[in-house]
């Protein structure tokens, strides 16, 4: 019951997040109560401010207006509560995607195929697991994987993606059946896995 009642709650607040506009509607759906409460002008200011600056300050800058919302006039006075980052910190590596940059549609997706495998697990520990460091590589998976279907755009690229997905699924499929623990686990969501 207490897992029914999670999933109505984040699907409430996936259909009110949906409703808001972007960059709004890109919030992690923890954020999303406290959004909606904000009236207008304040939503307005925290978009804003999110687009000067970065999603990931959304959480920082939604508490702000909740406890000082009267003084907070416009966006700048919620950029100016980000502290300054050292040149080094700024810099972006180049082989990698910055942890700050996955697109929270790609967390959501994760959070999913986690309550899709576990049935039981209620949203919250799948949001919980889905943003966790042991989940980084999986996340990573689900965005590149979005990134280079998106990208497919020869009968070269699709048939060679095809091609590797069905080798490492035959892959998978070794390393579980060769684990009882993962067959029991995979069970849980395919009861006829053999």
């Amino acid at each position: 019951m207490t897992s029914d009642l999670a999933q109505t709650k984040a699907n409430r607040r996936r259909t009110l997040r949906d409703a808001f506009p972007h960059p709004l509607n890109q919030i992690a759906l923890r954020h999303v109560d406290s959004v909606a409460a904000l009236d207008d002008d304040r939503r307005l200011i925290l978009s804003k401010a999110i687009q000067k600056t970065d999603l990931r300050y959304a959480g920082t800058f939604v508490d702000a207006l909740n406890k000082d919302g009267d003084r907070i006039q416009n966006e700048d006075g919620l950029v100016a509560l980000i502290p300054a980052t050292p040149v080094k910190e700024v810099e972006s590596p180049i082989d990698n995607t910055d942890v700050n940059e996955i697109d929270p549609a790609d967390r959501d997706y994760l959070m999913n195929l986690l309550m899709k495998c576990y049935p039981d697990m209620p949203p919250t520990s799948a949001d919980a697991l889905a943003r966790a460091d042991v989940m980084e590589t999986s996340l990573r998976v689900v965005q590149e994987t979005r990134n280079a279907i998106d990208a497919a755009n020869s009968d070269f690229v699709v048939v060679t993606l095809f091609t590797l997905f069905e080798e490492k699924l035959n892959e998978l499929r070794e390393l579980i059946n060769g684990n009882p623990a993962f067959i029991k686990a995979i069970q849980l969501s395919r009861p006829d896995w053999k």
